[in-house]
């Protein structure tokens, strides 16, 4: 895993100003439900919504990402029905996520949405790497700028492994 001092990141999480580099790494998980929670994720002046080109450049993210996860027999277990709008529910909650409009929490209520829908699930190891592995090649085969990717990525990492120890009943 890439550290949050090796990409040298600032964050700014809500109205707060915590620097994600001064923590220690037992606190980015704390980090990342806070800013989960709040939905904006700043980069310098831009949000990432932005930077991701709005709503197109999010739902183009999620088409990519759910046509990885829909060819691979490890991944589709874990979807109950996957003829449900998940590219649709994804494209709301990275909108919402980069700082884009709360759609995600006014049509399916946000972040403990996300939180219910992986509890009943049990989330492998090979499973987790096998969706960051997919997040990761869906933003660059989305053409997100670097800058977004570099941002975006210790919260691919810590959401993957939050998802996976929420499927497990575990705590945080």
């Amino acid at each position: 895993l890439a550290s949050s001092a090796t990409l040298n990141l600032n964050w700014s999480l809500c109205c707060l100003r915590f620097p994600l580099i001064s923590c220690p790494p037992q606190a980015n998980l704390i980090i990342l439900l806070s800013t989960l929670a709040c939905g904006l994720i700043c980069w310098g002046h831009h949000n990432l919504y932005d930077l991701a080109g709005g709503a197109e450049g999010v739902h183009r993210i999620a088409e990519i990402f759910y046509r990885y996860m829909f060819d691979d027999p490890l991944m589709t277990p874990l979807f109950e029905n996957p003829n449900d709008d998940h590219v649709g529910r994804m494209a709301l909650w990275l909108g919402e996520f980069f700082g884009g409009p709360s759609e995600h929490t006014k049509q399916r209520g946000g972040f403990y949405t996300v939180v219910a829908v992986h509890h009943p699930l049990t989330i492998s190891d090979a499973q987790r790497d096998r969706w960051i592995n997919y997040m990761m090649a869906a933003c660059e085969e989305a053409n997100m700028p670097e800058e977004l990717i570099n941002s975006f990525t210790p919260f691919i990492y810590s959401g993957a492994l939050a998802a996976q120890r929420n499927s497990r009943r575990g705590s945080f």
